[in-house]
């Protein structure tokens, strides 16, 4: 959960789940407390709360690669036909499936999060 808040623009602060965002998107503000935005861990639950978890897929689906393509969502909401589970998958990337559509997004994103972070270093 800390990746994906981290990419959208919420800096961790040591280990006390204080963050620091000032280009943080706009739901995230509701956590806003003497400059800092402090969570539980029901707050940051990306598996289950579109709000949260939207400003990450936004993000991801405005990275473009080398030659300009984007990471869009190539596949969102299909049903897989042999499991009967919700699958999702960013351009160029893996395919994710869940019983749930959020579920599925949530692996695909937190896939891309951590292949984005293993290019910068």
């Amino acid at each position: 959960m800390k990746e994906i808040a981290e990419y959208v623009g919420i800096k961790y602060i040591e280990h006390q789940k204080v963050y620091d965002g000032i280009n943080c998107p706009e739901y995230f503000k509701q956590f806003l407390r003497n400059g800092k935005f402090w969570f539980t861990d029901e707050d940051l639950n990306f598996k289950s709360n579109w709000n949260l978890l939207m400003p990450a897929i936004e993000k991801i689906s405005a990275y473009r690669f080398e030659d300009g393509d984007t990471a869009y969502p190539r596949t969102f909401g299909m049903i897989c036909e042999e499991t009967g589970e919700f699958m999702f998958r960013f351009n160029r990337s893996e395919l994710f499936s869940a019983p749930t559509l959020i579920e599925a997004a949530y692996m695909a994103v937190v896939d891309f999060i951590n292949w984005f972070n293993e290019q910068k270093q």
